[in-house]
Order: C-alpha cells, then structure tokens, then sequence
C-alpha cells in the first residue's frame, strides 16, 4: 500500500516547452523503472510491463507514475510508427519535475530538478551518553 501512495503522491511531472530553436511539434516521453532488464522503446503500447509514455505537444505538461523503484529512466522520442530517439536516458527519482526544451542542434535538452523531492531523514542527534563521551 505505502508503494502505491508513494506512485500516487510523486508523480514525475514532464513539461515541454519552446526553446530559441523551433522543435517538434510533439514528443513522445517514456519512462520505465530502472531495474527494467530490457530498455523499452514504446510503439503504441501505453502503459504496460512498468512502462508509461505520454505525447507532448509544445507547453503541455504531463504527471507520470511508473510502477517499481524509485529510480525512473526517463526517454524522448519523436513519435512515429518507429520512435526517433530525441533524447538519450537519463535518470530521475520520483517526484521529480523534467523541462524539455529544443536544442540548437535538433535534439532536445532536458533539465532535471537536483535533489530529490523529499529530503533525506536528519541524522538522529546524539544521546546524552553520546555526547559526554
């Protein structure tokens, strides 16, 4: 149950937006969970086996919910009947919020928010006896 709260409350949020250069008009996102053994190039099937895609067009946002670890590759297509890779993988956590822009060179940049979006647990202060020590 916590698995399945934790998918619901940590959506990994995609966005694709204008760039300097114009880009595709419409972007295929895939992401699957990193334990995967076979990396999955989506063609037409959504949301099987751990695998969820969406298609973006430009100044769409889209919320994500893989099942399985935290760890998510993320991957950028152009759709098609074969998918062309706009983006080699890159991983993200869950929660985390992804910006697609065109780049100068036909691909796209992808710019990932650093740290994860729950913090890590303190480290637990020191006892008393700890400390006098």
């Amino acid at each position: 149950a916590k698995v399945s709260i934790r998918r619901k409350n940590n959506p990994i949020e995609v966005t694709y937006l204008n760039g300097s250069r114009p880009g595709p008009s419409r972007v295929k996102v895939c992401v699957q969970a990193k334990e995967s053994l076979v990396p999955t190039v989506p063609l037409g099937s959504l949301g099987q086996h751990g695998v969820n895609t969406a298609i973006l067009e430009l100044g769409q946002t889209c919320h994500l919910r893989p099942t399985g670890s935290d760890i998510i590759v993320l991957r950028v297509f152009r759709p098609s009947l074969i998918n062309e890779p706009l983006h080699e993988a890159v991983e993200v956590w869950r929660g985390a919020k992804v910006i697609l822009v065109p780049g100068t060179d036909g691909t796209l940049k992808c710019y990932v928010r650093k740290e994860p979006k729950t913090a890590p647990a303190a480290p637990a202060a020191p006892r008393p006896a700890d400390a006098a020590a």
